[in-house]
C-alpha cells in the first residue's frame, strides 16, 4: 500500500524489497512495481487500523579521497600556477525519522604549491531509501540499507 503525502518539494520513499545486482537495478525494480500498482489500482491510503513503523537513522560520514592527493590543478586549468591537491574530503549527514528526512553534503579541498605528496592508493530487513524532488524523474539521494550499522538503537 502506498500513501500519497503532500510534502513539497521533496518526496521520501522507504521500500521494503529484495536487493538487485546494483543500486540502479534496485531502483528500476522499485519504479516498475510502482507503475504496475498504479495501472492496476487506484492509490490506496493507510487505514484506521494500519501501522507504519519508520526506521530512525542519524549518521555522518567523512570520506577522504586519498586517491586524488597530488593531482596538479593545471590538469583542470592550464592557465593557473602549479598547485597540488593535498586533501579532498566530503562529509554527508543524513537523518530519517517519523518527522521526515534531511541530507546535507559538504566538500573541502586543500591545495599546496609545494611538492606533491607521494602516490597513495587506499582502497529487522534490508530496505531502499530514495529522495527526489516531486515531479522529477530521478532521485537526488538513493541508499540501500542492509545492516544495522547506521541505524539508531531504540
Amino acid at each position: 500500500r502506498a500513501r500519497r503525502a503532500s510534502s513539497s518539494p521533496n518526496q521520501i520513499v522507504v521500500a521494503r524489497m529484495d536487493r538487485k545486482d546494483s543500486l540502479a537495478a534496485t531502483l528500476d525494480d522499485f519504479r516498475s512495481r510502482v507503475s504496475k500498482a498504479r495501472e492496476g489500482h487506484s492509490e490506496s491510503t493507510l487505514g484506521s487500523t494500519s501501522t507504519l513503523l519508520v526506521p530512525i537513522l542519524n549518521w555522518r560520514l567523512d570520506h577522504h579521497f586519498d586517491e586524488l592527493a597530488g593531482v596538479d590543478k593545471r590538469l583542470m586549468n592550464p592557465n593557473v600556477p602549479r598547485l597540488y591537491l593535498r586533501t579532498a574530503v566530503q562529509t554527508v549527514q543524513f537523518k530519517l525519522d517519523r518527522y521526515g528526512a534531511s541530507v546535507e553534503s559538504t566538500a573541502r579541498a586543500d591545495w599546496s604549491n609545494g611538492d606533491p605528496p607521494p602516490d597513495q592508493f587506499h582502497f529487522d530487513r534490508p530496505f531502499l531509501i530514495a529522495i527526489k524532488k516531486r515531479g522529477a524523474k530521478h532521485p537526488f539521494f538513493v541508499m540501500w540499507v542492509d545492516n544495522s550499522e547506521l541505524l539508531v538503537k531504540q
